[in-house]
């Protein structure tokens, strides 16, 4: 994470740190409350999220639902 606290150009995929705020990185979430088609209260899905407590999520480009949960979800 370190590259990340410095200013960056041209990357597509993480963004500069800002103190203060949530990291952003792959992780692993529970779907508490959803809207959207694909994703249902209970699910757990992987992809680029903020590391925090519970996150709002609005794009869901790059987040997929973990079918197989018969395995360690580390």
């Amino acid at each position: 994470m370190c590259i990340l606290m410095r200013k960056l150009h041209n990357i597509e995929v993480f963004t500069s740190f800002t103190p203060g705020s949530p990291m952003t990185g792959f992780g692993v979430g529970k779907v508490v409350e959803s809207e959207h088609p694909e994703f249902k209260q209970g699910d757990l899905v992987w992809g680029t999220t903020s590391w925090e407590e519970h996150s709002i999520i609005t794009d869901f480009h790059g987040l997929f639902k973990i079918h197989h949960t018969d395995v360690p979800i580390s």
